[in-house]
């Protein structure tokens, strides 16, 4: 495994579908998405790991969009794959 897989594997119990597309998609790096989840943690309201990434000015509104778009698109597929 590569030190990047390695990585996802650590924080898999933990990241969200959003985080997960987000590195696939090449916009954050492991090291951003473990440092937003850290900070999501220490959050009294309910923050979205997409709202920290944008607030640190790692993802733009669009790259947001985006990951939405591909995780919805990922979740209709894998529904239509239990029929």
């Amino acid at each position: 495994k590569n030190e990047q897989q390695v990585y996802i594997d650590l924080i898999s119990f933990k990241a969200t579908d959003f985080g997960k597309v987000a590195i696939e998609m090449n916009f954050v790096e492991v090291e951003e998405l473990v440092s937003a989840l850290a900070d999501q943690q220490t959050h009294e309201d309910d923050a979205r790991i997409g709202e920290i990434l944008q607030q640190k000015g790692v993802l733009s509104l669009h790259q947001v969009d985006l990951i939405l778009q591909e995780t919805q698109q990922r979740k209709n597929i894998s529904q239509l794959e239990l029929f």
